[in-house]
């Protein structure tokens, strides 16, 4: 890959940039900032896979680190996301509110994954869009309450294919796409 593209592509995940060189600064491996960027709302992949080439990190390296890093909260997210915001709800009106704002936008995304289930979350995963992503998609599994292991297998392939959507935009030094 042309350095210069990984260092255009990178521009695009400014953010994730700030995060990364702040890790690197503590001392953290830079394959550990990867799949810690992946893992992270609204970086994910889309912005732990440019970030990971900008460490120069071998591509296969970086892009498993990302699958594996943002997957880390799906499961959680699925299992857990109902209870934790109840029991936030009952603490706190603004929380209650935020949490209404955040399972209605995502109940608006929630269409085709709703009339195609596990095909129409996978594909809903794997377009590396603003707005649409692991965290996006296990929030929406779970407000659809989706049998845990489906959920979990649709996110895990739509991250891969997002995975290797977001390798082949950097590669061609496509630019602020993902984020």
């Amino acid at each position: 890959m042309d350095a210069n593209a990984a260092v255009d592509s990178i521009k695009a995940s400014g953010f994730g940039l700030k995060i990364a060189n702040s890790l690197r600064k503590l001392g953290w491996p830079d394959w550990v900032v990867v799949f810690t960027l992946a893992t992270l709302p609204v970086l994910e992949l889309r912005g732990a896979i440019p970030v990971g080439y900008w460490l120069q990190l071998n591509p296969a390296t970086l892009t498993v680190l990302s699958i594996l890093g943002n997957m880390v909260p799906v499961p959680f997210i699925i299992l857990y996301l109902k209870r934790f915001a109840s029991f936030l709800a009952s603490k706190s009106p603004s929380a209650s509110r935020l949490l209404d704002i955040l399972f209605k936008n995502a109940k608006e995304k929630a269409g085709p994954v709703e009339e195609f289930q596990w095909l129409g979350l996978m594909l809903f995963v794997a377009v590396p869009f603003p707005g649409t992503g692991a965290w996006t998609g296990a929030i929406i599994a779970s407000i659809l309450e989706m049998p845990f292991w489906a959920a979990v297998s649709a996110n895990f392939f739509g991250v891969v294919f997002a995975g290797l959507l977001v390798n082949l935009l950097v590669n061609l030094g496509l630019k602020k796409f993902w984020i």
